[in-house]
């Protein structure tokens, strides 16, 4: 698949994916809760396809008239938004501390 989302880039397209629901530590996977992350979770990571290099990943935040909130589900669960940093991928250089 990865290569297919090259090409699509190559030719212009943009692929968006949601970052997933559990976070860089796994939280609310498997029932744990916020303040015991997944112990076998050794790295950030984010969820494919969201994680590929030739694709935009996207969160979400909630804004009220409080301000800017994270997006969290509230049945229970201590989840909230996905996300991480790229593991296998250099920093660019328009990201890069300046």
């Amino acid at each position: 698949m990865d290569v297919q989302l090259m090409k699509m880039a190559a030719r212009g397209f943009t692929v968006i994916a949601g970052a997933g629901d559990a976070g860089w530590t796994n939280v609310g996977e498997m029932g744990n809760d916020i303040s015991h992350p997944d112990p076998t979770c050794g790295i950030m990571r984010g969820f494919y396809p969201s994680s590929a290099a030739f694709v935009t990943s996207l969160s979400s935040t909630q804004v009220t008239q409080a301000g800017e909130r994270v997006v969290s589900v509230t049945d229970g669960r201590a989840w909230s938004t996905g996300g991480g940093f790229a593991n296998f991928t250099g920093v660019q250089a328009w990201q890069a501390a300046g």
